[in-house]
């Protein structure tokens, strides 16, 4: 079904889309189990930080690969974003209020807790700390205060070329993201830091969630079947000239392709309209699913790292640490990202009423 232009985009405007929630549910499962896993056990990293007492599959390394699925989601709902967004400075307040209250609060547990004990060697700093806070750490060359949060840096990167190309092209904007997916591939040829730079390895997987959105979103039958064709066709060929990020120690060459490609095979079904995911559990999981994606990985090791200790099994360890964040992520959902976001905004809606009234004043 297409979504009315005039439908609320923002989870706290209008009603969520159940359907997506599903889809970022599995996503934050599967890098769940990568992450506690295997994610720091041999051969992933140098010795055994978990104490499993069981060795996990190799299978569980495609776990890593949800986070595929968040960039198609994210392609999608920032086309979406852009379109109800007045100006630059409001979808950059928007992207804002949406990242920042949850990474504040989680990089700051995360960094209190590896400070006072340390057994994945990360050498966090405050310095580390603060410029973590700017989604840009790693990019400003400080060390992550949990490793899973290189993917803000790509996510914002992505929402400054898609904000670029809709406030300069607006319905063409399409056309600017090919061109930045372009000048990846042609960048990385000649060094490959710049085509990182440009999000050469992911995309593929934001072009089809535009793709995904601008069939979703009923554009005129014509242009929006064009566009979409070259979105795809872009991701195709982005996704061929970067295949070779796709291979597993200890799995057939052709697991994760088959991996990934089946991911993105459902995400493609639900968002486009042909298959609804509409299990409520899935979706809660969704819902609260950033502020788990922040708080699980290292947070979590300590967690299992501690029940280990008493000699829990590995079927009752793996279980009660999962319950325990997500009742964790729920609460920061519910008490610091949704009222973070809300006075984030309402911020916003006062400084941009009261900037035409400043500008209207004499000068003294």
């Amino acid at each position: 079904m297409a979504v009315p232009p005039s439908r609320p985009t923002d989870a706290l405007l209008g009603e969520r889309d159940r359907t997506i929630d599903c889809l970022r549910g599995i996503a934050i499962l599967l890098v769940v189990l990568y992450h506690w896993l295997v994610r720091w056990t041999v051969p992933e990293f140098e010795h055994d930080v978990t104490a499993w007492r069981h060795v996990h599959s190799p299978v569980f390394l495609l776990g890593r690969y949800g986070v595929q699925i968040f960039f198609v989601i994210s392609g999608f709902v920032i086309a979406m974003t852009l379109m109800r967004s007045a100006s630059a400075l409001e979808f950059a307040a928007r992207r804002f209020a949406r990242l920042f209250p949850a990474l504040l609060l989680a990089a700051s547990l995360t960094f209190a807790v590896s400070r006072l004990h340390d057994p994945f060697a990360l050498g966090v700093g405050f310095r580390d700390y603060l410029l973590n806070l700017t989604f840009i750490g790693s990019m400003l060359g400080a060390e992550l205060v949990d490793s899973a949060y290189w993917t803000l840096s790509v996510e914002v990167r992505f929402y400054a070329f898609a904000a670029l190309c809709w406030f300069v092209l607006r319905e063409r904007f399409w056309i600017g993201l090919i061109g930045f997916a372009l000048l990846a591939l042609a960048a990385d040829m000649m060094e490959p830091r710049l085509g990182k730079l440009f999000l050469r390895d992911y995309n593929a997987f934001f072009l089809l969630g535009v793709a995904l959105w601008q069939i979703r979103r009923g554009v005129g039958a014509g242009r929006g079947r064009v566009s979409a064709g070259f979105l795809v066709a872009m991701a195709v060929l982005a996704y061929g000239m970067t295949a070779g990020q796709f291979h597993e120690a200890g799995l057939p060459d052709w697991a994760p392709h088959a991996f990934v490609l089946g991911a993105m095979v459902l995400v493609v079904l639900a968002l486009g309209g042909r298959l609804r995911l509409n299990s409520r559990w899935l979706a809660w999981v969704g819902l609260v699913s950033y502020s788990l994606y922040l708080l699980h990985q290292i947070l979590g090791i300590h967690m299992i790292r501690a029940l280990r200790l008493l000699d829990l099994p590995d079927v009752v360890v793996f279980p009660l640490t999962l319950a325990t964040f997500l009742a964790a992520s729920h609460l920061a959902f519910t008490f610091v990202e949704r009222p973070g976001r809300r006075a984030i905004m309402a911020l916003w809606r006062r400084t941009a009423a009261a900037l035409p009234q400043m500008r209207r004043q004499p000068a003294e």
